[in-house]
């Protein structure tokens, strides 16, 4: 039970910081500031992945500065879900 409850609190922090820096991108929160340079800086290190995979099949996850949700950052958010969600299944199985 403990290496699941360390694994839901591990991706509930990168859910918690891409799902921030979707209210930054849609005026919800501040842009201005540590804080929200901290959470742009580690969103775009965990979106880093997705866009490499997204490049390499020729997916263009560039989104227009000021326009709303950067795709990138959604997709990275779905595909952190996903992967949390496997993972979970994982250890699940093994008891």
């Amino acid at each position: 039970p403990l290496m699941r409850r360390l694994l839901v609190l591990a991706f509930g922090v990168i859910q918690l910081i891409l799902t921030a820096r979707i209210a930054i991108d849609l005026g919800i929160l501040p842009s201005e500031g540590d804080l929200p340079t901290l959470v742009i800086d580690l969103s775009e290190a965990l979106a880093s992945p997705i866009q490499a995979a997204a490049n390499a099949m020729g997916i263009d996850f560039s989104g227009v500065p000021g326009a709303g949700i950067d795709p990138a950052i959604l997709a990275a958010l779905i595909g952190w879900s996903i992967i949390e969600a496997i993972a979970l299944m994982i250890f699940a199985r093994s008891g």
